[in-house]
């Protein structure tokens, strides 16, 4: 597992067995990949669908495009979305495909860079999956406008990044030079990434 993966599953323990308090309700993962959250969305006693572009999860996985949701109006409780809005050449079709799938009062929990992340030991290249390096906070408040009782929260601390730059440097054999963890300002860090809880 990733630091990245670590960090944000951390998160989705934090949040997701908070939203659950009716009884069995109806989880959707967006861009679920291999499933992470898939454990921790059923012990909430959620029901979980997985979904994505390209399954890969060694369990069903619904094939198809956030674009377009073949899901009912009003059918999720919840629905996770960690790491994909970066991945989208136009973000308004999903968004609003994801709050129709949302059942009044359900929630959406979503992760996505920061666009003025700070990094302390090196600066990374630029993922190719990426169409765009991140948003700032009044971008994200302004594409989820149609959302309410809104929480942006950093998710990641420079204790946070710097473990993720040391896993990234030892990935790509990058030598570590330890004097820009001892001039680096913590004032002037910017987290990573942001999490997102609204609701509809």
């Amino acid at each position: 597992m990733w630091i990245g993966d670590a960090v944000r599953m951390r998160y989705a323990k934090m949040y997701i067995s908070k939203f659950n308090g009716e009884g069995k309700g109806k989880a959707l993962d967006v861009g679920c990949g291999e499933g992470f959250y898939k454990s921790i969305i059923e012990e909430a006693n959620y029901e979980y669908v997985g979904f994505d572009p390209v399954p890969r999860a060694p369990f069903p996985t619904i094939k198809g495009f956030v674009e377009d949701l073949p899901f009912s109006d009003n059918e999720f409780n919840l629905v996770i979305a960690f790491d994909i809005l970066e991945e989208l050449i136009e973000e308004g079709p999903p968004l609003r495909e994801i709050y129709r799938v949302l059942k009044p009062g359900g929630v959406l929990l979503l992760h996505t860079p920061n666009k003025n992340q700070t990094h302390i030991l090196v600066q990374p290249l630029d993922n190719p999956a990426h169409k765009k390096i991140g948003y700032a906070e009044n971008e994200l408040m302004k594409l989820l406008c149609a959302f309410r009782d809104m929480k942006i929260m950093p998710s990641f601390g420079p204790l946070q990044c710097v473990a993720w730059e040391l896993a990234y440097c030892r990935v790509n054999n990058i030598p570590v030079d330890v004097n820009k963890l001892v001039d680096f300002d913590e004032e002037k860090y910017k987290n990573l990434g942001w999490l997102v809880v609204c609701k509809k």
